[in-house]
């Protein structure tokens, strides 16, 4: 993963990574939880079971077991909840 890191004004930063093998293509924002609302938001949607970014991937029972390898902490295993299963992480992107 590579960051982005880019100063906008005072102590914030406009803060994306991006896959190393295309620095060129989509880029995640970091948004930053200084901001008092930001707590209780990302409480109240890991309470409610609603993930806070959503991605496509071609198996994702595989990549779940990959990301846990790495690291990634999840709420609970892939659901089946329509087209396409959903896992919830509680991992940040990046520190």
């Amino acid at each position: 993963m590579e960051k982005h890191d880019v100063p906008v004004v005072g102590a914030d930063r406009w803060l994306t990574v991006v896959s190393p093998e295309d620095p060129g293509g989509t880029e995640l924002l970091l948004e930053p939880a200084a901001h008092p609302a930001a707590k209780t938001y990302r409480d109240t949607l890991v309470q409610d079971g609603i993930p806070l970014a959503q991605f496509a991937v071609e198996d994702v029972h595989a990549e779940y077991e990959r990301l846990r390898g790495l690291g990634v902490r999840f709420t609970r295993e892939p659901l089946e909840g329509g087209p396409s299963p959903a896992p919830s992480s509680t991992t940040p992107a990046a520190t």
